[in-house]
């Protein structure tokens, strides 16, 4: 079901750019996207995710130019979402800027030491 709503996304923002795609190819596109993603080479994947999927969307049949603004607003807009669910599960869960950023240790070693003291050396 995931996978279909990620090509469901994908053709949505087609339709919105007015690519004149088939149902297909914007399961190529999905595919492609999800394999750039899976190898991070740079932050969020700023470029490389642009380069291959404007290169696979011209392939498929689209002016350069509107399949560049389809790349551009697909990244942008797929990462804004992850971005503001993330911080509205962080305010629903009630975690702190601190337990994000040190990983929950600090409350883990408020709580109880992470290891148990060594035993003393028989003599």
């Amino acid at each position: 079901m995931d996978w279909l709503a990620q090509v469901a996304a994908f053709a949505l923002f087609g339709l919105a750019f007015g690519l004149d795609l088939s149902f297909s190819s914007y399961m190529v596109i999905m595919i492609a996207a999800n394999l750039v993603v899976a190898v991070p080479i740079t932050f969020q994947n700023i470029g490389t995710y642009e380069i291959a999927l404007l290169e696979t969307v011209v392939a498929l049949g689209a002016d350069r130019e509107e399949a560049f603004a389809y790349v551009a607003a697909t990244h942008m807009l797929t990462n804004l979402w992850v971005l503001v669910t993330g911080l509205v599960a962080v305010w629903l869960m009630r975690i702190s800027p601190r337990e994000v950023f040190t990983l929950g240790q600090a409350k883990a070693s408020a709580e109880a030491p992470l290891a148990k003291p060594l035993p003393p050396l028989l003599s």
